[in-house]
């Protein structure tokens, strides 16, 4: 989201005529964004003991452990379904 936000500000900006006190603002927004974005992912990491991604076994999630044509056909069999519940969702 803070991505989005950031692109939408540097369009703003180049959209409109920037002057000192607009080159001043937008470097204290961006400032501000990248310090709390880097917050944000400090704090996640310390919340999940430093690790990227959780930790899972082959009962929590089986199809990422599953050889490659089932995995791949797994896959498209969920990707399928949610296709169409968006399509049809009754």
């Amino acid at each position: 989201m803070s991505g989005l936000l950031a692109v939408e500000d540097l369009l703003a900006v180049l959209e409109t005529n920037s002057n000192v006190e607009g080159a001043v603002t937008f470097r204290n927004r961006w400032l501000s964004l990248f310090t709390v974005g880097i917050i944000y992912l400090l704090v996640r990491m310390h919340l999940c003991d430093w690790q990227l991604g959780p930790k899972m076994d082959v009962w929590e999630n089986p199809t990422a452990f599953a050889s490659q044509p089932t995995r791949a056909l797994s896959i498209a069999n969920i990707h399928a379904k949610y296709a169409w519940l968006a399509l049809w969702p009754r």
